[in-house]
């Protein structure tokens, strides 16, 4: 089975083409920028969307572990133990306003293919296909995933891989033969600043990659470079200029992306009741970020700025 939390259907940022992106769960890191708290864990979660909430009370009658209580006098919504939430999420069965939510399912390999296969008329005509993406798509690589690479790959279906790198080399070895490029992240290049801002080194990140550049030759697979553009934290030129001398001479980098910062997470750690740590950073200013696409360039790399 396959733990999948959010399918996007017809997108067009995550590769050529239009592409169906698929979310899943669980992730070996933790970024203090991440926009999708939600796929950190690989278990399923309880969401509550305070807004859709009608206050009837069917959840708190519900719950088994009395982990629900109305929020503060004066406050609108519900309170959710976490620690004593089991994840039977019977609350949600009986949230008939769809406040509550369950976040993340188990998929089968036939149930996630004919998911995928529902838009290849779109794929052949765009030149587009399926991304993966998390979380960590690669966290978790067993006989189901691969079985799933191999019957999106024999559909004639193009296979994007969003990835930190961050996983063992077999993980990546055991789709390779599969995929036709990766969106690789390349976050800070000095090794204690990656660990203090994700909570591990680079050095398995960066080992990864250069071994899918040794096999670029059998196998052509193509790696677009995300570089995450998070101000105070990312964005020096030094860590960017660092960053092009790791990849110079590399054949198989398409180009390097910069991604600018945003706050388009905060409304999901609303919805899992986190608190978010971001609010004072401040997206990077158009300018700075065309000066930074120059410096790339500079280095002989073809960069494109994506927000």
């Amino acid at each position: 089975m396959l733990n999948v939390f959010e399918i996007s259907r017809m997108t067009n940022h995550n590769g050529p083409g239009i592409r169906t992106l698929v979310h899943f769960k669980g992730c070996p890191l933790r970024c203090v920028w991440c926009s999708t708290p939600e796929s950190q864990s690989r278990e399923a979660e309880l969401g509550y969307k305070v807004q859709r909430c009608i206050g009837d009370g069917a959840c708190l009658q519900a719950c088994p572990a009395h982990a629900i209580r109305p929020a503060a006098a004066g406050e609108k919504g519900l309170l959710i133990d976490r620690a004593k939430c089991t994840g039977c999420f019977v609350c949600v069965r009986e949230c008939y306003a769809h406040a509550l939510t369950r976040i993340g399912r188990a998929w089968s390999v036939e149930e996630l293919l004919k998911e995928i296969r529902k838009d290849e008329l779109f794929f052949q005509n765009s030149g587009g296909g399926v991304t993966f993406s998390g979380g960590e798509p690669l966290m978790f690589v067993d006989g189901d995933m691969i079985e799933l690479y191999r019957g999106v790959k024999e559909a004639g279906i193009s296979i994007g891989v969003d990835t930190t790198g961050f996983v063992p080399w077999e993980s990546i070895a055991g789709v390779l033969p599969f995929v036709d490029f990766f969106l690789w992240d390349l976050k800070v290049m000095d090794r204690e600043k990656h660990k203090a801002l994700t909570g591990a080194d680079n050095r398995l990140i960066l080992e990864n990659l250069q071994r899918v550049e040794g096999l670029f030759a059998q196998y052509g697979t193509r790696v677009y470079v995300r570089c995450i553009q998070v101000p105070g934290m990312t964005d020096s030129d030094e860590n960017l200029l660092q960053t092009c001398a790791f990849l110079r001479g590399m054949r198989c980098i398409e180009e390097i992306d910069l991604i600018n910062f945003h706050h388009m997470g905060k409304k999901r750690y609303e919805y899992i009741q986190r608190d978010y740590a971001m609010d004072e950073v401040e997206p990077m200013e158009k300018a700075r970020l065309e000066e930074k696409k120059k410096l790339v360039e500079a280095q002989g790399f073809r960069c494109r700025i994506s927000s």
